[in-house]
């Protein structure tokens, strides 16, 4: 099988907690995008974010979305 993604390899062992073996993607939701990006970076030493807006759907307000990678390098 093909590989479709090549991430980095893991430097940590199973069970070290939800960011820090092979987990993939996590969504959180906030009311203070700035606090959260700071929180993550101040505990689990994520260095940038990608941060960017967008009109919902409906047109009927904005949301502001924050990425990043974390683990590996």
């Amino acid at each position: 099988m093909p590989t479709i993604l090549n991430r980095p390899p893991v430097r940590s062992r199973q069970g070290c907690g939800l960011l820090s073996y092979e987990h993939f993607q996590i969504g959180y939701v906030t009311s203070d995008l700035a606090r959260a990006c700071d929180a993550f970076r101040d505990r689990y030493g994520i260095g940038r974010f990608q941060v960017g807006s967008a009109e919902l759907p409906d047109g009927r307000g904005l949301i502001d979305v924050a990425l990043a990678w974390a683990g590996g390098r």
